[in-house]
């Protein structure tokens, strides 16, 4: 173990001096855990943060996964590359990978309660069998048809209610949804921790974004009586935080976000909180980024459609810069 705490140690080592902070406070890994995702869209909870930093003691080291992703944060590949930088022959790196896999499987085995002797005798009993029982076929089969044709029944049921109007089939500037779970699933999405800032399916590079109005530290500036054709998005630390946040972390934060905005050309599909009473989100339009009115300090955001047609979101590749 000694190969791979001491590897996990620089690339912690490697963090901080990127970021310029030392993680030793639960808000300290919030905001780690935010930067990150907003640099790759890639999540790695504040709880796994802490485990890797020993901030709570946790006996096991983290997956291939998550070093992959932290390993991505410092700008290498993978956690390979990383590994390779820290001028270990490829002997040393088999041996931190074979103990980073030994460990998962022994945490996953704990975590399932499955034992190894148990293990051993249902795969000895697995391969006892010969094939499929005819009974059984037949029953799946019928099964099969009885599911299939309750299906078409709901189905026809359902698209003859779903098609009265378009107000399920196109989103509209202006329409209010009175929570994440209203809207989200429009688009396959199940909410989150990061429930304001979703990738849509299938489409890389395009978000769907719940920003909140003048939010204290991400601001999110605009104009609500013409429902926002322009949205003003900046990193601040919030007025509790006064100066104990450095002016070096504000503008990093700030470069990360327009950095990988742009090397994404990310668009978004955005719902507005705080304009509307309560916990209620606001259907905005389809923006992109103003080039010419953003840069490392800030983000302009430009509404290109006050639409969103859900029936093939293809087309809002054509949105793009």
């Amino acid at each position: 173990m000694d190969k791979t705490t001491s590897r996990i140690h620089q690339l912690r080592d490697a963090i901080e001096q990127r970021t310029g902070v030392h993680p030793a406070t639960p808000k300290d890994f919030d905001a780690l855990a935010a930067d990150i995702y907003a640099q790759l869209h890639e999540s790695v909870s504040a709880s796994t943060l802490k485990r890797v930093w020993g901030y709570v003691n946790y006996e096991s080291i983290p997956r291939i996964a998550t070093l992959n992703v932290l390993a991505q944060f410092v700008g290498y590949n993978n956690w390979h590359g990383f590994c390779q930088s820290m001028g270990g022959d490829e002997d040393d790196e088999e041996d931190v990978k074979e103990e980073v896999q030994e460990t998962v499987l022994a945490e996953e085995r704990k975590e399932s309660g499955e034992d190894v002797v148990e293990m051993g005798m249902e795969k000895t009993e697995n391969r006892r069998k010969k094939g499929w029982n005819w009974w059984g076929i037949a029953a799946l089969v019928v099964g099969l048809l009885l599911l299939l044709g309750g299906l078409i029944f709901w189905k026809s049921g359902d698209e003859s209610a779903s098609l009265k109007g378009d107000t399920n089939l196109v989103l509209k500037a202006g329409q209010t949804f009175g929570g994440l779970e209203d809207y989200l699933p429009l688009f396959g999405i199940v909410p989150s921790e990061h429930w304001w800032d979703e990738p849509l399916p299938h489409h890389r590079g395009i978000i769907v974004w719940t920003p909140c109005y003048l939010h204290p530290n991400w601001h999110n500036e605009g104009c609500p009586d013409s429902l926002f054709p322009t949205i003003t998005e900046y990193w601040t630390p919030a007025e509790e935080e006064g100066d104990s946040v450095p002016q070096s972390l504000v503008r990093q934060r700030n470069e990360n976000l327009f950095f990988t905005v742009t090397r994404t050309n990310e668009l978004r599909i955005a719902f507005m909180r705080g304009i509307a009473a309560g916990d209620s989100a606001t259907f905005l339009g389809v923006y992109r980024l103003d080039r010419n009115l953003s840069d490392s300090t800030h983000l302009v955001w430009q509404r290109m459609s006050d639409r969103c047609d859900l029936r093939s979101l293809d087309y809002l590749e054509e949105l793009r810069n």
